[in-house]
């Protein structure tokens, strides 16, 4: 090897450590600060348990306000409406007690607007501070107008648990929805809430 290549090698060397030296440090810089992060900042609301399975959906439809049998029409048509009424049960309430980041979007979207303000006056839920959160109970009872299904009533009873400063607390809710079909989309139009420790 020459004098030139030799002396070239050598400077390389220095120069190729100090770059690993500095992408290791990087590195571990990023994950220090993720970490970090990660344990000190929380969400402002609260927090559904990790991997637990939460109560199973029991709803109930009915079809009222009829005399004697629905027309074939009539019954394809509850038959749809009813699945939609529920699913907007499903997720007002899951929003309530799961998924409380995403609840004002579903409100917005789900509800009138003075039974908006009302709804989010309420404060339903566990408080922010509460973590793995759990739904024991869940279950709802739909009746849709059998004429048109363009107006539905549920009636929607939870049961839930969370942590709360170092101890358990439970809390039932329950709660009568009048709802309304317009354009072929459901929305709540005036509500009646009650909720209370469980136990």
């Amino acid at each position: 090897m020459s004098a030139i290549a030799e002396s070239l090698r050598r400077q390389r060397l220095p120069l190729l450590t100090i770059a690993v030296v500095v992408a290791v440090g990087t590195i571990a810089w990023a994950l220090v600060s993720r970490a970090t992060s990660q344990h000190l900042t929380r969400p402002d609301y609260p927090v559904a348990a990790p991997a637990v399975e939460q109560a199973e959906w029991k709803i109930d439809y009915s079809a009222g306000g009829r005399f004697g049998k629905m027309t074939k029409k009539q019954s394809a048509r509850y038959a749809a409406q009813k699945a939609r009424a529920g699913s907007l049960v499903q997720a007002l309430y899951d929003g309530i007690f799961l998924d409380p980041a995403g609840l004002k979007a579903t409100v917005k979207e789900s509800f009138a607007a003075d039974a908006a303000r009302s709804f989010d006056a309420e404060r339903l839920g566990f408080p922010s501070a509460a973590t793995d959160v759990k739904t024991i109970r869940r279950t709802a009872r739909i009746a849709l107008d059998a004429r048109t299904a363009a107006h539905a009533i549920g009636h929607v009873a939870i049961v839930a648990e969370a942590r709360l400063e170092k101890r358990t607390v439970q809390i039932k809710h329950t709660s009568t929805l009048w709802m309304e079909r317009s354009d072929n989309k459901w929305r709540v139009i005036a509500f009646d809430v009650t909720q209370k420790p469980a136990k």
